[in-house]
């Protein structure tokens, strides 16, 4: 991996957060971890990264749990945003590969697609 002046941990606090403004995963509940990320070229030209995307019972009811509905339109303004934030002239994500969790309050039933609802106790 090449990360010029820039580390490994940097980069993937950077692209978690573009991810969560950009995409508004906070106030969305949703949250994007990266579980690892590789960069090539010199300076840094290409970003391929892979990730988890959970859904908060916080955020339910949900339309949809497609990763590719949640990142694919965001990958532009993802790229975009770390251009300028790592000073370079062009940077590409060349792969964006996400797995969903859906992680539930503990002593909760909720389903991600429909409004969260708390067990009777």
């Amino acid at each position: 991996m090449n990360t010029n002046k820039h580390s490994r941990h940097e980069l993937k606090r950077l692209v978690e957060q573009a991810v969560r403004e950009i995409g508004r995963f906070d106030e969305r509940g949703v949250w994007l971890c990266v579980d690892e990320l590789e960069s090539s070229g010199r300076p840094i030209g290409c970003i391929r990264i892979w990730a988890t995307l959970h859904f908060l019972s916080a955020g339910s009811p949900f339309d949809s749990d497609d990763v590719d509905l949640w990142l694919w339109p965001l990958r532009e303004e993802i790229a975009d945003r770390l251009r300028r934030q790592l000073g370079l002239l062009v940077i590409r994500l060349i792969a964006l590969h996400a797995s969903t969790v859906f992680s539930e309050k503990p002593g909760s039933r909720w389903s991600p697609l429909l409004p969260y609802q708390a067990e009777a106790q």
